[in-house]
């Protein structure tokens, strides 16, 4: 909504037009000479095609001659993303002046559009002849320095983020025996206090979280229960600003593990993980819903019946509450990547299927924790369509794959190999963005070093580019996560070899240019740094967090990019 201001002069100017127009209605000389000419622009600010504007700049448009302040709303001058109305409050700095100033700070390297209408007008009620419109682009954002997000004495590790859309965050983390949790606030631009979100006496490990667009989030985690690991939950809620109490969200009397939660705009959540069959010889599928409405969650179910192995799932959930998650299995010797998709049409889930290329096995030749390196990732778009990626071997080495879930086929497509270079592939991160275009980040072999790739697919083209190196001559690189702006805009961080340590570093990707840029150090402690990940909110301005040791133990650190 635009606001409107008038200074006392530009009142004057109403009301003397007012007297003019009444004497105008009795007759005049017949010496008159009446103004039928239109306004015109003059000057724009910023410039039509500007770049690196700063986020706090006010639009203005000068004209040739003095406005009819009436006319100056927000039919008459407005400016927009491309998708949206930006809220802005319209002034008449003088007669033939008039400015937007957006009731927030724009969003980082984000086009605009200005727009001047015929509705505008000048004292003698001619319009402008046609509409004027200029664009500009905002200046990106930038890193700040690291902070601790947490001061405890035992040794801190795994943490998870989650950002909402104006800029608030919530990480959690474990730390000793315990799942710690700090509020990070958008307004003051800092974290609060540490806190405990579970009371339970057994060892709490492995959590993640998730938020809504408006803050509330979920945090899942595995926790030691009656000589079992189950799988816990509990809720921050925005208007209480707290978290509640943990509750157990499944009551299966096998060890449960590597839970997933994915939130929707609205605040219901699905949680999964992998659980224990019977027989004691391998696991199955589980989720769970959380329901806003009713603030509690349902029934543990299990979302594939296969007799194999299943494990390392990933949930993602669209803003209507729809969700698709995937999953690695392993069935004799043979691995492969599965799926499965619930729909809040019918509050269910359908039939798991197999969505690896046929012929071609998803397995490793390593260890159990090598097996990792394998596991899918994924991530949807607004409607619900939804892009995996996973490593997959051919026997000679480990490529990168991917396959697409088409809400309007309501089916999955060909699984697609996305890269071919020479040197092992492994643990993609991918990331979509609003409008389908996605990002696919992961490390592979040059031979010498893990090195820092990507692939982009193209909603428009409905196909994957050629696989490419962010940046060349960088150290051993690994842990990628990913993430985009409501722009289209991305930004990807990792760890990579710094000397002798591990130093987590950071690299935007431009929408408009479809490039990265070189990579920045985002911390420079001299202990060695691990598992960073990486939010955004509704500007573009993103946090990441990451564990670090400092000499005698490890810490939480953070830092903001805006």
């Amino acid at each position: 909504m635009y606001k409107m201001k008038f200074s006392y002069d530009q009142l004057l100017i109403v009301v003397a037009l007012s007297t003019a127009l009444s004497g105008c209605s009795g007759g005049g000389s017949s010496g008159n000479t009446s103004d039928i000419t239109a306004p015109t622009v003059s000057s724009v600010t910023p410039q039509d095609e500007a770049t690196k504007v700063a986020r706090t700049t006010p639009i203005i448009a000068t004209f040739d001659e003095d406005l009819f302040a009436v006319s100056v709303d927000n039919s008459s001058f407005s400016f927009s993303n491309g998708s949206s109305i930006v809220p802005a409050t319209i002034s008449l700095n003088s007669a033939n002046e008039v400015t937007l100033q957006a009731n927030s700070k724009l969003s980082n390297l984000t086009s605009y559009t200005a727009l001047l209408t015929t509705s505008l007008t000048d004292m003698s009620g001619n319009a402008l002849n046609q509409n004027y419109a200029w664009s500009f682009t905002t200046e990106d954002g930038v890193w700040s320095n690291a902070t601790l997000v947490e001061v405890g004495a035992d040794d801190a590790a795994l943490p998870q983020l989650a950002m909402d859309d104006s800029g608030n965050a919530l990480a959690v983390w474990m730390q000793g025996d315990d799942i710690l949790a700090n509020h990070y606030s958008g307004i003051n631009g800092s974290w609060g206090t540490a806190t405990i979100i579970e009371t339970e006496e057994g060892r709490a490990h492995s959590p993640k979280i998730a938020t809504d667009s408006n803050g509330n989030a979920l945090a899942v985690w595995v926790q030691s229960h009656d000589f079992e690991f189950s799988i816990w939950a509990n809720r921050f809620s925005v208007d209480n600003d707290s978290w509640g109490d943990a509750v157990l969200i499944e009551q299966i009397d096998n060890d449960a593990i590597h839970p997933e939660i994915s939130v929707d705009s609205s605040g219901n959540a699905l949680a999964i993980w992998a659980q224990q069959n019977d027989d004691g010889a391998a696991y199955n599928i589980w989720a769970n819903r959380y329901s806003v409405n009713n603030n509690s969650w349902g029934l543990a179910e299990m979302i594939e019946d296969s007799t194999g192995d299943a494990k390392y799932s990933k949930v993602a959930v669209d803003d209507n509450g729809n969700a698709v998650a995937v999953w690695h299995e392993r069935e004799s010797q043979e691995y492969s990547v599965w799926a499965n998709r619930y729909n809040v049409s019918n509050d269910s889930w359908g039939k798991a299927e197999r969505i690896g290329s046929v012929g071609s096995d998803s397995h490793p030749s390593g260890s159990t924790i090598d097996r990792i390196q394998y596991t899918p990732d994924i991530s949807v778009d607004g409607n619900g369509n939804a892009l995996t990626v996973w490593s997959q071997t051919d026997d000679t080495q480990d490529n990168i794959w991917a396959n697409r879930f088409s809400v309007a086929n309501d089916s999955w497509g060909t699984a697609t190999m996305i890269e071919n270079d020479d040197g092992d592939a492994r643990r993609p991160a991918i990331s979509v963005d609003g409008n389908g275009n996605a990002l696919a980040i992961w490390y592979q072999s040059d031979g010498l070093l893990p090195t820092t790739r990507f692939n982009r697919y193209s909603i428009i083209e409905s196909s994957w580019g050629t696989a490419a190196l962010i940046e060349t001559d960088a150290g051993h690189a690994e842990s990628h996560q990913i993430t985009h702006d409501n722009s289209g805009n991305a930004l990807a961080v990792w760890r990579e070899a710094d000397g002798g340590v591990f130093s987590i570093r950071a690299s935007r990707y431009n929408a408009s240019k479809s490039s990265w840029e070189a990579s920045a150090l985002i911390e420079a402690n001299a202990g060695g740094a691990e598992t960073p990940q990486i939010a955004i909110d509704g500007s573009g301005n993103a946090l990441a967090v990451w564990e670090q040791n400092d000499g005698s133990q490890n810490n939480i650190r953070a830092n903001k990019f805006d």
